[in-house]
């Protein structure tokens, strides 16, 4: 049973993905005087196809064995970019895959030269074109490409497999233009690791001034949407002519389709987005319908508290006349608020290029309050003669350190201490006013705060407790612990608690805590005695001894 044309075709190119050496090494004869160029291919040498169903195909030599065997490795990429399939093989020089290749002798060919024209470079090819039973096909192939030196296959005028790009000798060269041209998508930002995080998701409410916007933007909207749709259908914008002298202001309409577009995002989904992208679709409408050199890029900024700041400028391909402008996938999504807006520049019949902002869209990305949240906690306690006495003296301190959320600012935000504990002597061989002073400064039971301060220099009890340096913040808190041996035993068992607020919310983003705690029942067991000192982030305790001073 002889099978149509386009069904052979198919076919064909189905088998070149599942497996792309099968029907495809290179007999020894495959181009025109039996040359390919696997022969002066270097080590590290690579090309990249694609194929007419979008998929992708590469090729890379990865090394040259003494006996001239040619290791190549073999990659397949979905139309979206994700790895389908990554391999090596072992080929010979004559036996090393091409991705086309030139009918047998049996088919009568027709050979030529042409030009493949790329960003940097004009490849000078031999063409070999041939008409099979209801099909013609043809094939280009250069001397300048590496692991083989095919360029481009096609059927019945229609390209089916091309060259998008290679690196020979260490030099990279793409082409210059694909249809259709591919979505721009930049390496996004290095964030935080998503699994140091620390404390709840939040999601950032939206300040007044960016909901003052989206009610005025939404009326805008509508009023140029009834606009478009109740007009008589003219071709111009609003123009004028007096005298002689003319102008015109080219009508345009540039918004956001909400439902098409993310709004908000949990951590979780944001987390498992490839590149932390977000989807949003929108429409651009004009009169006339026809702009000279019309541009569309969309920007993306973020808000950090009330301060925007530009992140990135993604260029948007216009459609063909007649076409709707399709959904996009952009990358670079931060945690917080991100605001995407329109941006249309264009030419007018003076030659004159203008540019003007459309409609924005916000993003809201949860995430928790805290990124890399470290402790630390170090100790020094000695212990001194005195007569017939030993004193006590020790202190312990407390440093943490974070990367705020993207979307909070440092100057809106709050550190809150506040411990509860006890601290107990025996207090039976001192003066009766001595002991007198030490009950009444008895702390009460339950948390008692100690303060709160701003996390950029912040004190509190008049020692520095948070600083902000290189978008890190530093929290610094001390404990000290004095006592003498003939008021044992002694007890001391305190815990603390930190915690982050923001002026937008009554409760805490975050809070960690730390304990510190002692036990002696007698001088001789003072050498034998550690603090000891337990904190949030600490994977072992800290143990501090009375060292002889």
């Amino acid at each position: 049973m002889r099978l149509p044309a386009c069904f052979a075709v198919a076919l064909c190119l189905a088998a070149m993905l599942v497996n792309p050496t099968v029907a495809q090494d290179a007999p020894g004869g495959a181009f025109k005087d039996g040359w390919n160029t696997w022969a002066e291919t270097k080590v590290g040498d690579y090309v990249q196809y694609r194929l007419a169903a979008g998929l992708t195909v590469t090729y890379e030599l990865k090394s040259i064995a003494e006996d001239g065997t040619l290791t190549i490795e073999i990659a397949n990429f979905s139309a979206e970019g994700g790895e389908l399939s990554r391999r090596e093989i072992q080929r010979t020089v004559d036996k090393a895959p091409v991705q086309a290749k030139a009918p047998g002798a049996e088919i009568a060919t027709q050979w030529g030269t042409a030009e493949y024209e790329m960003a940097d470079i004009k490849l000078p090819c031999e063409t070999v074109t041939w008409t099979g039973d209801k099909i013609t096909g043809s094939t280009w192939f250069s001397r300048s490409v590496p692991c083989g030196g095919v360029v481009k296959s096609g059927t019945d005028g229609a390209d089916t497999v091309w060259l998008v790009g290679f690196i020979k000798d260490g030099t990279s060269y793409a082409l210059t233009h694909e249809e259709p041209e591919p979505e721009p998508e930049p390496e996004p930002e290095p964030l935080p690791d998503a699994l140091a995080g620390y404390g709840d998701p939040i999601a950032m409410g939206l300040p007044e001034k960016v909901r003052k916007q989206m009610q005025d933007q939404g009326t805008a909207i509508t009023r140029m949407r009834l606009y478009f749709k109740d007009d008589s259908g003219a071709e111009d914008g609003v123009s004028l002519e007096y005298e002689g002298m003319y102008t015109e202001v080219p009508i345009i309409y540039a918004a956001f389709d909400s439902d098409r577009c993310d709004k908000a995002l949990s951590y979780k989904d944001w987390l498992a987005r490839d590149g932390r992208f977000v989807d949003l679709g929108f429409d651009i409408k004009t009169r006339p319908k026809t702009l000279k050199g019309m541009e569309v890029k969309i920007e993306h900024s973020h808000l950090q508290g009330e301060t925007e700041t530009t992140l990135s400028t993604f260029e948007i391909s216009r459609p063909e006349p007649g076409d709707p402008w399709e959904s996009l996938r952009l990358r670079g999504a931060r945690p917080g608020i991100n605001r995407y807006t329109l941006i249309v520049t264009y030419t007018d019949s003076k030659n004159q290029q203008s540019e003007q902002r459309g409609f924005s869209h916000w993003v809201i990305v949860a995430a928790p309050p805290m990124f890399e949240f470290t402790n630390q906690a170090t100790g020094v306690a000695t212990q001194t003669q005195a007569g017939g006495l030993t004193l006590l003296d020790a202190e312990v301190r407390l440093d943490g350190s974070f990367l705020l959320h993207h979307g909070l600012d440092a100057a809106d935000c709050t550190l809150r201490i506040s411990k509860r504990g006890k601290r107990e002597f025996n207090l039976e061989s001192l003066p009766p006013d001595v002991r007198r002073a030490i009950e009444r400064d008895a702390t009460p039971l339950g948390w008692q705060e100690l303060g709160r301060c701003e996390l950029n220099g912040g004190t509190i009890g008049g020692r520095r407790a948070a600083t902000v340096e290189d978008s890190f913040v530093k929290i610094t808190f001390k404990h000290a612990f004095a006592a003498a041996s003939n008021v044992l035993p002694v007890t001391e068992d305190w815990e603390y608690r930190f915690e982050l607020h923001h002026r937008g919310t009554h409760q805490a983003l975050a809070t960690w805590t730390a304990n510190i705690s002692l036990k002696i029942n007698r001088p001789d067991e003072i050498g034998k005695a550690k603090l000891k000192v337990t904190a949030t982030g600490m994977a072992e305790p800290l143990l501090v001894p009375f060292e002889k001073k």
